[in-house]
This record gives C-alpha cells, sequence and structure tokens, in this order.
C-alpha cells in the first residue's frame, strides 16, 4: 500500500492508495479507492472498491468495481494479487511471439547479408555512389550496419532504436527506387515496425539490464 489518503465524514469514510505487485521483473501498478460505510456493529463495511490501472504495461491492468455491500475477497489485495498474476501469464505469449520476431529477423538479415557477398559482382553497382565513397564502399558501409542491428535485435539491446533504422532504410529504398525491391520489402517493413512498435519484450537483455523503475 502506497501513500493512502482517508477521508473521513459522518457515517462514511473513503481511503485512496496505490497498490504495486511485482511479477518477473515488471512493476504494475493499481490506483485504488474504498468507500466504507458505519456498520452497526461498530466497524466498518466497505460498500464500494475500485481498482485502475496505472504506470507501464496497462495492456496487463486489471481494473475492477465491486459494489457489494460486504467486504469481497476479490478486492483485497492478495486477491488482486492473483488475478494480476494470471494476466500476466497470458501477456507472456506475447514476449514469446516478441522473442520469435526478433531471432526471426535478424537470422534472415544475416541470411541476406551471406547471400549479397556471395553476389557481390552482380549487385555492387547498384549501390549509390557519393563523392566521399564509392559503390563498393557504400555496399560495405550498408552491410556491416545491417550486421550490427541485426546482432542487436536477436540479443534484445536497443531493439526500438534498431527496428526504427532499419525500417527507415527499408523505406528509404522503396522511396530511391531501387531494383529488386517490391513486395518483399513492404514486408520487412512490416516486420520492423513491428519490433519498433514491440520493442525487445521481457526476454531481451534491455530488460535484464533496464529493469522497470518503481514509480512513487
Amino acid at each position: 500500500m502506497i501513500d493512502p489518503v482517508v477521508r473521513l465524514s459522518p457515517g462514511a469514510a473513503v481511503l485512496a492508495y496505490d497498490y504495486e505487485a511485482l511479477r518477473d521483473g515488471q512493476v504494475f501498478r493499481m490506483h485504488c479507492t474504498e468507500v466504507y460505510t458505519a456498520a452497526t456493529s461498530g466497524c466498518w463495511e466497505i460498500v464500494h472498491t475500485h481498482f485502475r490501472p496505472a504506470g507501464r504495461l496497462r495492456r496487463c491492468g486489471v481494473p475492477d468495481i465491486r459494489r457489494a455491500g460486504v467486504w469481497n475477497a476479490n478486492c483485497t489485495a492478495r486477491g488482486m494479487e492473483k488475478r494480476i498474476g494470471e494476466r500476466i501469464a497470458q501477456c507472456r505469449h506475447m514476449d514469446w511471439a516478441v522473442l520469435y520476431m526478433r531471432l526471426f529477423a535478424g537470422g534472415m538479415m544475416f541470411f541476406h547479408n551471406i547471400g549479397k557477398i556471395q553476389d557481390y559482382n552482380e549487385i555492387v553497382n547498384s549501390y549509390p555512389s557519393f563523392a566521399f565513397a564509392g559503390s563498393p564502399a557504400v555496399f560495405v558501409i550498408v552491410s556491416l550496419v545491417e550486421v550490427v542491428l541485426a546482432t542487436l535485435i536477436i540479443m534484445g539491446l536497443w531493439v526500438r532504436a534498431s527496428a526504427i533504422v532499419m525500417a527507415a532504410g527499408i523505406l528509404g529504398v522503396l522511396l530511391w527506387g531501387a531494383p529488386g525491391f517490391g513486395t518483399l520489402a513492404f514486408t520487412w517493413l512490416g516486420v520492423y515496425v513491428f519490433l519498433a512498435m514491440s520493442g525487445g519484450g521481457l526476454y531481451a537483455f534491455d530488460t535484464a539490464l533496464f529493469p522497470a523503475k518503481r514509480k512513487n
């Protein structure tokens, strides 16, 4: 229970606080509000409980409203912790999907560069030439950048930034009108846009090196 605040009035009270649960290195915060009424027995009884998701990972938030005249066990801290755990288990499938997409995209980029090296003589002249660098130099620079970014994506390091650079490169090639690019380039553009939106997911070095920070 974080920063509890109580408001009293004749025969009623309102308790507001933040509730946090830590799962797999990620923090889930809920804004909680509980309305109490004074019972004839002299004790307080809950008449309304409201949980609203807050903080990061809203897709796993568990809002809950109970309008009962007695305490509902599902609205206790233990009950909410259990429900949050169930939602996290459901969301974990998405983390596995992101991991697969990272490995697939990075691995295919490795094979793509192996193919470019094998067909070097046929494709090197298709790369642009600048005053400071000819087509062979541009070929080497582009290939190195692609391999480095693919490695970062597979490892789960700076996935969003790497995917944005890859997507921008593919978009630039499409706008430039390079030969041999068509539907496949749009497919790869969609893959890297997906990774730019999703990030590395739970199974990434980013998660281990930069764990979620608790917000007070």
